[in-house]
């Protein structure tokens, strides 16, 4: 009897482990998301849910399937999955959709790098035997968000023609941006009333963290010399420029020559090292004197005491 009761359980639990691995074999997610999402984008995902119990002999459908998008972006703020919507669909249609809200309903910084995540799910609602859950998930990656909210324009406490270093302390330009809609920065250090460009020599990549956007002066990171300076703050969507301002860059305190700042101030230079310049010239022009007139006496004279 006892070896009877033994059976009866294991087959019942064996049948109850069928089910739930039949339930889920036949439940299909697939989400159809545009590349682009903005304002009004339609979000939409298809299902194909069907309930296969009594061994594939008995196919119920689910009447009720829910779906949550989530999405993330590891170059933002939302760098981990969020929920920003959860929409079920009660008509057996298989499939249903959500549609992006107005700005401020969703915060979201814009980015090119958004995975979504569409998640179709059954707890209870079913038309088949209650408590079966039943959980499928597809993502969708390389998603541009972009809602409108554009990057504002950066601005620096630093006064005109302030003088940077790549000593500690004055080796630091900062400027500030909303941290909300920035993704990064770049600085570009232009001459000769150039137009703002953010590629090639004398641009760099800015640190940004939260409200700001740094770059740090290193000795030989660009020559010595007084520039118009820009910041492009961006989102991976949208750029916005900075006002252009005078800072004079000077590393190689002391130095003379090549265009730079010199430690003495504009247009000054230094005397001693003129002087030093000018005597070492002054040298090389007596030895060379030297030289020419003893091979010219040499040359007249050597042959005054030949014998005839």
């Amino acid at each position: 009897m006892k070896k009877y009761f033994l059976l009866l359980i294991s087959m019942l639990v064996f049948s109850m482990f069928a089910l739930d691995v039949n339930a889920q074999s036949l439940i299909s997610c697939t989400a159809d998301i545009p590349s682009y999402v903005t304002i009004g984008t339609e979000l939409n995902a298809s299902f194909n849910a069907t309930l296969v119990v009594n061994d594939g002999n008995d196919r119920r459908n689910f009447t009720d399937i829910f779906v949550a998008f989530e999405v993330r972006s590891v170059s933002t703020a939302n760098s981990s999955f969020s929920l920003i919507g959860n929409v079920s669909n009660t008509t057996a249609l298989n499939h249903t959709n959500m549609t992006i809200p107005n700005v401020g309903i969703l915060n979201l910084e814009p980015s090119n790098d958004y995975e979504v995540r569409a998640t179709c799910y059954a707890l209870t609602s079913l038309t088949g035997p209650a408590g079966v859950n039943v959980t499928v998930a597809t993502t969708v990656t390389g998603v541009t968000f972009d809602l409108g909210d554009r990057p504002s324009i950066p601005t620096t406490a630093h006064a005109k023609d302030k003088e940077f270093t790549d000593v500690s302390g004055s080796n630091i330009i900062t400027y500030t941006v909303n941290g909300a809609n920035t993704t990064n920065c770049r600085i570009a250090f232009l001459q000769d009333g150039a137009s703002p460009r953010f590629s090639g020599s004398n641009t760099f990549a800015m640190t940004h963290s939260g409200n700001s956007c740094t770059y740090t002066i290193t000795k030989g990171s660009l020559p010595d010399s007084s520039y118009d300076v820009y910041v492009r703050a961006s989102d991976f969507t949208n750029t916005t420029n900075s006002n252009k301002i005078q800072f004079k860059i000077n590393t190689m305190e002391g130095d003379v020559g090549g265009g730079g700042i010199s430690a003495f101030g504009d247009g000054e230079v230094d005397i001693a090292v003129a002087r030093g310049i000018a005597s070492n010239d002054f040298v090389t022009l007596i030895i060379i004197i030297v030289v020419v007139a003893g091979a010219w006496y040499y040359m007249n004279n050597s042959g005054s005491g030949r014998k005839n």
